[in-house]
């Protein structure tokens, strides 16, 4: 008797095994189409001085067997996600808003594209009109996929992408701040440690003056913009302020740039960017009686490359 029952135990093991093997030889799960990289994204574009760039936007059939037919994609605006997103995000601070693309500064490669038989992706070229892009702003291009001919649509969160445009040049990015900001007027100090310079063009970037960033909510903020002109041949750069009602004023400024191998791994390559910077404005946030401000410090840059890669 107990063979028996080992016997009915050993079968029934042998058939559930068997259709577990049958099932993964079939879809694990729905195919759907998405976009390769969804939701929140910062496109880093090289800036060009003159005519277009282009970006990729790619799209994608998720599932685990292959994909056997074509599929036909449309993609289309969203506004209303990108509407969605910044309430969500910043509630009433409407001056962090991110703004929509303007329709004039992009070109899609086409809406509807095509993904081929037995293959799982294909890419969506973006056309960008680098001078029709007013580079004091944060844009957003948001896409959603509308419709597929083969599979159903992803969830959402997958078939939705919001893509923020940001240029850059040899010298944009995050830094790190070694310096102060004075109150010359009231005899008081602020340490900064961190400040992001956006692109302007090849050898200009731009930031905000003193103790003010990107995430302030303050309305005129834009009013307290410096531009940084760089050369980084003769390491001479010059500020000028988008406002000149804050009364810029230059005292130092230069561009350092020195490149050099990890040397704990030779494919590594280093890249420091140095910016020594003393400057005074006015604190024209103060309608009564503007204070006179003075930063003096520097802010240093640190880019990796993998030149392996680069080579290749």
């Amino acid at each position: 008797m107990k063979s028996i029952v080992k016997y009915s135990y050993l079968l029934l093991a042998a058939m559930v095994f068997s259709a577990c093997n049958d099932a993964l030889d079939d879809e694990l799960f729905d195919k759907t189409v998405v976009f390769t990289k969804n939701g929140f994204q910062d496109i880093h574009i090289d800036y060009v001085n003159n005519g277009e760039v282009i970006t990729n936007l790619p799209i994608s059939v998720s599932g685990t067997s292959a994909n056997m037919q074509d599929v036909n994609v449309t993609v289309l605006l969203d506004e209303d996600t990108l509407n969605t997103y910044n309430f969500e995000r910043f509630r009433n601070q409407t001056a962090l808003y991110y703004r929509l693309l303007p329709a004039a500064s992009y070109q899609l490669g086409s809406s509807n594209v095509t993904i081929a038989s037995g293959q799982e992706s294909t890419i969506l070229p973006i056309r960008l009109d680098v001078q029709q892009i007013d580079k004091f702003n944060d844009y957003v291009l948001p896409l959603r996929i509308g419709q597929s001919s083969a599979y159903t649509i992803g969830p959402s969160k997958y078939s939705k992408v919001l893509m923020r445009i940001l240029f850059q040049n040899y010298f944009s990015g995050d830094y790190v701040v070694s310096g102060r900001v004075r109150d010359l007027t009231f005899n008081s100090e602020i340490s900064l440690t961190s400040r992001t310079l956006k692109v302007v063009d090849e050898r200009t970037c731009y930031f905000y003056a003193g103790t003010i960033d990107a995430n302030s909510t303050l309305a005129d903020k834009e009013k307290f913009i410096i531009k940084v002109h760089t050369d980084p041949e003769t390491g001479e750069a010059s500020l000028t302020a988008l406002d000149p009602a804050i009364e810029l004023e230059q005292r130092q400024a230069k561009i350092e740039q020195s490149t050099e191998l990890d040397p704990l791994n030779q494919n590594i390559e280093i890249t420091t960017v140095k910016l020594t910077l003393t400057y005074r404005y006015k604190d024209i946030s103060n309608t009564v009686d503007p204070p006179t401000m003075e930063f003096d410090g520097s802010m240093t840059l640190v880019k990796t490359r993998d030149i392996s890669v680069w080579n290749k």
